[in-house]
């Protein structure tokens, strides 16, 4: 269901763009979605906190009481296509290590890297007051798991794969707090622009388990961070 409202978003995007491509023909003719007018790269640094859902209470019952939060750096390669709409191509990473002290020490390490592919619709009557924006994207999360607790949550019956691979899914809100450029006008590379914006990012993923009770491991969370984009 949740992939079903990120697909319809992004159908809804697009037809939006169409029309108001359509409503300007006698004008001038609007840039085609596929040609690319600027290209930026960016960087962003979130913080992640995954809901993990019944794993939650296995893990307190293993002896690890907090929930796993970390950093997730992620680089971006961002095309604007049209001055309301940008797609994005994003790699990020995130690790995470709990552990318990003696004498039951326990252990639980989980690496996630998720790729995807995010389009972002700037609503062009607000932005020109209020600069924000908002998105959705689906791509592919490599989820590793390693530690003692893996071992305990086999001898329950709960197998975590070595590697879990399958589709992830996002909601995305933002809002640019900072542009800005060493001279108006020039021609932009690496180093000489930047906008800063503030993110928030709801990831959508579940992890099946395997084995003979198998469950699905909950990792929707919310991330939020700032980013900083440079036109090249």
């Amino acid at each position: 269901m949740r992939y079903l409202f990120i697909i319809l978003f992004s159908v809804f995007i697009i037809l939006g763009i169409s029309y108001a491509e359509f409503s300007d023909v006698q004008t001038s003719r609007s840039p085609s979605f596929l040609h690319n007018q600027i290209s930026s790269l960016q960087f962003s640094l979130f913080s992640y906190k995954p809901e993990l859902g019944n794993l939650t209470q296995i893990l307190q019952g293993a002896g690890v009481s907090k929930s796993p939060v970390a950093m997730m750096p992620t680089l971006s390669i961002v095309l604007q296509h049209v001055p309301q709409l940008d797609s994005r191509l994003e790699i990020g990473y995130w690790r995470t290590q709990l552990d318990t002290p003696p004498p039951n020490s326990t252990s639980l390490k989980a690496t996630l890297m998720p790729i995807s592919y995010q389009l972002i619709y700037r609503p062009v009557l607000l932005y020109e007051y209020l600069p924000i924006y908002f998105g959705a994207g689906i791509g592919f999360l490599r989820a590793n798991f390693d530690g003692n607790v893996v071992d305990l949550l086999a001898e329950q019956g709960i197998v975590l794969n070595d590697s879990a691979s399958s589709t992830i899914g996002y909601v995305i809100a933002g809002i640019e707090l900072f542009q800005w450029e060493s001279q108006s006008g020039a021609r932009a590379t690496i180093g000489n622009n930047a906008i800063i914006s503030l993110e928030l990012k709801r990831i959508l993923k579940t992890v099946e388990t395997t084995g003979p009770q198998p469950f699905n491991i909950i990792l929707d969370g919310t991330a939020i961070g700032i980013g900083v984009r440079t036109q090249f």
